[in-house]
């Protein structure tokens, strides 16, 4: 037993020690530009705060990296004292199995695939066998299940298929979701993704799933489905042994669980560009129980690891930017719309659509913890002549509706459009509070693109958007419902925001800005160029 953990530490402690180099040579040569910098100083008075700030800058720098190298050595000086570390201190100078101790999940695929060690196992009682299974292997249990072995294997099989598949100067993207990949959903990530391999980058989703005994997603064209536990248990295998010869690669989380941190860590020492793409404000989801699995420092860590953020709207830039103690670049992309997407309908059997003075519509998730249903409830008993047409899903149990709020439950988005041919304008009744403020929906890009004026509750990121009313209040809310019946809206105008904010605008905004950071570039160039 201390042997196999032996071997398991001894892949962790491979990039531990890489990432420990990496990070003592960014210290040498940022202490190398505070000497510059002070010794300008010294002999010039011109922009002195510009170079005591750039000092004070590097200075943080340093301090956070020192930081993670004590982390790194405190875990590896554990590993170094165990006891199955020393026992396999001799198995460890052999050449021939170096490459197998980085990766401990090979050896025992291969161990498995023998014969008489497959058969061996049988020798102990299946009581006794499960009993240390569980006792020693732990949360690792489920990668000694045949099923779960056949997965792996499946794994490394597509990625090498796309390896073989892939040039040089193609582009390859790895996204962390917390979602699957349905291409039918609205999620940014997945139009994202969608619009990419439109453009021929080739696409590792992993994606989170609750069983490991899960069956696989299958993949598709430029594009292969992996889970990220599976993505997790062979991380430093996949990174290290698979497309070192592709040069535009990046890593793409938005989804900050802490499993994603030592993924980080390995992507960035084995030279892929990596980027923080920050799309809710997480903290706040877990506080209204929505994220259970969120930690604020592991957020914080990715925030700091990766060579770049990208935020959907200023209030979650502003918040997390206090927070990055490293001097990070940090992208401001909003959300978009698929405007052909929302163009096509669906032939639809009659409804009975109940008319009266105002047509007032929604579609989207009718959770309790967002969704102000005290105040349609309050709209539609005070305006019995208006009628609310609600599309989703998430409402909360027991929900009790005057009769002129429609529910129709959760809709394709393909009929959205066949649905808001009947409405007047459109509402986004959010409550306000921290959650809310921080948020860019994609609806109103889609309610735009319906030709739909927009009622809001308070949120920042959607002020000054044409035909968008944002309200602070109830009062506010109504008025702005009551003076939209007269609204006309400028074809031109809306035509020139949806041809800016579409999701095929918004990948071409995110490629370029990933292809200018420059992973292989000297750590202070940007300093340098501007030095000289």
């Amino acid at each position: 037993m201390n042997g196999l953990l032996g071997i398991f530490w001894s892949g962790e402690e491979h990039v531990k020690k890489e990432n420990e180099i990496g990070q003592e040579q960014k210290i040498k040569e940022l202490e190398k530009w505070i000497g510059i910098y002070q010794g300008e100083l010294e002999t010039s008075q011109k922009e002195t705060d510009i170079f005591r700030q750039r000092i004070k800058t590097f200075q943080k720098e340093i301090e956070y990296m020192r930081n993670m190298i004590y982390e790194m050595q405190v875990e590896l000086r554990s590993i170094h004292r165990s006891v199955s570390w020393r026992m396999t201190a001799p198995v460890r100078k052999c050449a021939s199995v170096c490459r197998m101790l980085r990766e401990p999940r090979l050896l025992i695929l291969k161990l498995r695939s023998m014969k008489y060690i497959s058969a061996s196992k049988y020798l102990i009682p299946k009581k006794i066998r499960k009993r240390i299974v569980n006792k020693y292997f732990g949360t690792y249990n489920a990668a000694f299940q045949p099923a779960h072995t056949a997965q792996e294997d499946e794994i490394f099989r597509l990625m090498e298929r796309l390896e073989q598949e892939m040039k040089e100067d193609e582009k390859l993207l790895l996204v962390f979701s917390g979602v699957k990949y349905v291409d039918s959903e609205g999620q940014r990530g997945i139009r994202l993704i969608h619009e990419a391999r439109k453009a021929g980058v080739k696409i590792i989703f992993a994606y989170w799933r609750w069983d490991v005994q899960e069956k696989l997603e299958p993949s598709e064209e430029n594009l292969v489905k992996i889970p990220i536990d599976l993505l997790i248990q062979n991380r430093v295998f996949i990174f290290e042994t698979y497309f070192q010869s592709i040069k535009h690669k990046c890593l793409l989380v938005e989804f900050p669980h802490p499993c994603v941190v030592q993924a980080i860590e390995i992507a960035n020492s084995f030279g892929w560009k990596t980027v923080y793409d920050i799309i809710d404000d997480w903290e706040e989801f877990a506080r209204f129980g929505q994220a259970q699995w969120y930690d604020k420092k592991a957020e914080l860590r990715i925030a700091n690891l990766v060579d770049a953020n990208v935020a959907t709207a200023r209030v979650l830039k502003e918040k997390l930017a206090q927070d990055i103690v490293l001097d990070k670049p940090f992208q401001l992309i909003s959300n978009g719309v698929d405007a052909d997407r929302m163009k096509r309908t669906k032939k639809l059997p009659a409804y009975d659509f109940t008319r009266g003075a105002l047509q007032i519509g929604y579609f989207g998730h009718l959770t309790d913890a967002w969704f102000d249903w005290k105040l349609m409830v309050r709209l539609a008993k005070k305006h019995t002549d208006w009628t609310f047409h609600i599309i989703g899903y998430g409402e909360p149990e027991k929900l009790k509706v005057p009769r002129n709020i429609i529910l129709y439950g959760k809709k394709r988005p393909e009929e959205l459009a066949k649905y808001a041919a009947f409405w007047d304008l459109s509402v986004i009744p959010f409550l306000n509070h921290a959650l809310t403020r921080a948020v860019n929906p994609i609806k109103v890009f889609e309610y735009l693109q319906l030709r739909l004026p927009v009622v809001a509750s308070y949120m920042p990121e959607i002020e000054g958007y044409p035909y968008v009313k944002v309200t602070k209040n109830e009062k506010e809310f109504e008025r702005a419902i009551l003076s939209c019946q007269k609204c006309k809206m400028d074809e031109q105008v809306l035509q020139t925001f949806i041809c800016r904010n579409t999701w095929k605008q918004k990948w071409i905004e995110m490629a370029e800005w990933i292809d200018v950071l420059q992973k292989s570039a000297p750590f202070c160039q940007l300093w340098q160029k501007e030095y000289e």
